[in-house]
């Protein structure tokens, strides 16, 4: 029992990190950037994420569980465990909704329509600026937070490249710690 309130306390988690990257996503829009992240809007793009695999772990994990300690043939066991693990397809479809930020409500899906559209540069006559989210990860790490967190200035971001960098590994919750940070500047001026 105490493996599964683990796995869903990391479901939580991501949750919280995947809505932390989307505030990153409205503050930037409400200045003219357009955050691009990785896509996942195919089958292929999301079923490797940490999310969805978390999210199968607890289902295979609980359907064991249930099954094994139900008393009876093994044939009653092994039905009720596939029954069960049928019953919390709702936990695969809430990590889905999670995972997929571009395709959710919550950011309009600015992002999958110029996807679609194939054209990054759409809005830029509108003033809109597109920036991936590799380039901001980059930007937080690599020059914010080595001249020690001052003279922000939004200004900053739309020096940032819209494509991703090849090969670039990111670290985990980068969402909540830039959110975090961008959070007291929220308010300012160009």
């Amino acid at each position: 029992v105490a493996l599964a309130f683990i796995i869903m306390g990391v479901i939580m988690i991501y949750y919280v990190e995947f809505w932390c990257r989307a505030e990153i996503w409205w503050m930037c829009i409400c200045r003219g950037l357009i955050l691009d992240y990785k896509k996942t809007h195919e089958l292929k793009m999301w079923t490797k994420h940490p999310v969805i695999l978390t999210a199968l772990v607890f289902m295979i994990f609980c359907g064991i569980m249930v099954g094994v300690g139900k008393d009876g043939s093994t044939w009653d066991q092994i039905v009720t465990g596939v029954l069960t693990v049928i019953s919390l397809l709702f936990i695969l479809k809430l990590c889905l909704s999670i995972l997929a930020l571009e395709a959710a409500n919550r950011l309009l899906t600015v992002n999958l329509w110029m996807y679609f559209l194939d054209d990054p540069e759409l809005l830029k006559g509108q003033g809109f600026k597109t920036i991936h989210q590799n380039e901001l990860y980059r930007w937080y790490f690599e020059d914010f937070k080595k001249r020690g967190k001052r003279d922000f200035r939004w200004d900053e971001l739309y020096m940032l490249a819209d494509k991703a960098i090849p090969g670039q590994k990111e670290k985990w919750f980068w969402g909540f710690q830039i959110s975090r940070q961008l959070r007291k500047y929220k308010d300012y001026d160009f």
